[in-house]
């Protein structure tokens, strides 16, 4: 991430830090808390960067295959699994307002990876990085400087919301 784009995420994220924590009520009496709806902007604005990777991403012509270690079952890769693996993630372990995008894997035991909804992006490193065999195709970078305006505007017009929701929720006026 470049500076500029970093200083402006750090001051979005002091701005937010002003509110309290708990920043209003739903209509069913649950609370609503800021790091929730921050969150929620913040994947909101990620998911700007999924159609850019996609658009990146150069689908193979032929099925790929590859063998399990464990029991050598033999795992089939069909064009356009890359493709449909991108997606918005957050993890357990990590900063709660931490997002990351990227290639997704599939956990389950399905071997029919080109099939349904089920995408894996074991693979995404080889083409992102190269081989010593394949070109390096950068489609994560790509993405990333294609799209970054558009995704901190998305994070700001976000925010906005969250600082009116907390105006509407206590009757401040108009933001």
């Amino acid at each position: 991430m470049d500076e500029e784009m970093q200083r402006e995420i750090q001051a979005i994220l002091k701005n937010l830090e002003k509110l309290p924590k708990a920043i209003g009520v739903t209509p069913k009496g649950r609370v609503v808390t800021r790091e929730k709806r921050t969150q929620a902007a913040l994947r909101a604005a990620a998911k700007k960067f999924i159609p850019a990777m996609q658009s990146n991403v150069k689908d193979s012509k032929a099925k790929h295959y590859r063998y399990r270690k464990s029991d050598g079952e033999k795992i089939t890769y069909y064009p356009g699994n890359l493709r449909k693996s991108n997606k918005v993630m957050t993890f357990k372990k990590a900063n709660p307002l931490a997002v990351f995008v990227g290639p997704k894997g599939y956990r389950g035991k399905s071997t029919d990876l080109g099939l349904g909804n089920t995408a894996d992006g074991y693979y995404a490193p080889f083409v992102h990085d190269g081989t010593e065999r394949h070109t390096a195709n950068p489609f994560v970078k790509k993405a990333f400087t294609s799209a970054r305006g558009e995704a901190l505007r998305e994070l700001k017009r976000k925010v906005e919301n969250v600082f009116r929701y907390y105006a509407k929720q206590k009757r401040l006026g108009k933001i």
